[in-house]
C-alpha cells in the first residue's frame, strides 16, 4: 500500500447545510505526476477542495467502506477515476463503487487518456457519471480539470453524504 497524497484546503465553505466543509474529492490515480497535476490545479486554485489521492481499486474500497484512515472524516463528494490501475481495472472498480449501497449515488468522473467508444459506453454502461479524455497539455489538462471541480462543487446538486 502506498501512502496516501493529499491536499487541505486554506479555507472553509458552508454547504447548503450551513455545514463548513471542504468540498473532498477521491483521486484514483496510479501515475504519480498525474497526481501531482491535479495536486497543483487544487493548490493553484480559490476553491474549497480537499484531494485524497490513492493509487490502487483496493486502497479506493477500504477508503470508501471507512477501513482505511487516510486523515480525512469526510466521505468524498465524488470520485475522479483513472481506468489503468495496478490491482484492478478502473471499469472493476467502478462496478464495486455501484455495488455498495452507500456509494450507488457517489458521482464517479472517469478522466482516462483513451478516447475509444468502446471504453467511453463501458465506462457509462457501468454507470459513471462522465467520461473525460486527458488533454496531453498541461493548460488544456488545467482548464478540463477547473471546470470539473467547478461543475462538481457548485453547480450539480449532489446527495447528501452524511446521510448515508
Amino acid at each position: 500500500m502506498t501512502p496516501p497524497v493529499q491536499e487541505r484546503p486554506t479555507a472553509m465553505r458552508a454547504d447548503s447545510t450551513g455545514d463548513s466543509r471542504p468540498f473532498v474529492v477521491l483521486h484514483v490515480e496510479d501515475n504519480p505526476a498525474d497526481v501531482e497535476l491535479v495536486k497543483q490545479v487544487v493548490g493553484r486554485s480559490d476553491r474549497n477542495l480537499s484531494v485524497t489521492a490513492v493509487s490502487c481499486a483496493s486502497d479506493a474500497l477500504a477508503y470508501l467502506r471507512g477501513d482505511l484512515d487516510l486523515g480525512t472524516a469526510d466521505r468524498p463528494d465524488f470520485v475522479l477515476l483513472d481506468l489503468n490501475l495496478p490491482d484492478s481495472d478502473g471499469y472493476e472498480l467502478l462496478e464495486q463503487i455501484r455495488s455498495m449501497p452507500a456509494s450507488r449515488s457517489l458521482p464517479v468522473i472517469v478522466l482516462s487518456g483513451s478516447e475509444s467508444q468502446t471504453d467511453i459506453q463501458r465506462a457509462y454502461e457501468l454507470h459513471a457519471n462522465a467520461y473525460l479524455i486527458k488533454p496531453m497539455h498541461y493548460p488544456e489538462l488545467q482548464s478540463v480539470l477547473e471546470r470539473t471541480f467547478d461543475f462538481w462543487a457548485h453547480a450539480a446538486a449532489l446527495p447528501n453524504r452524511h446521510g448515508v
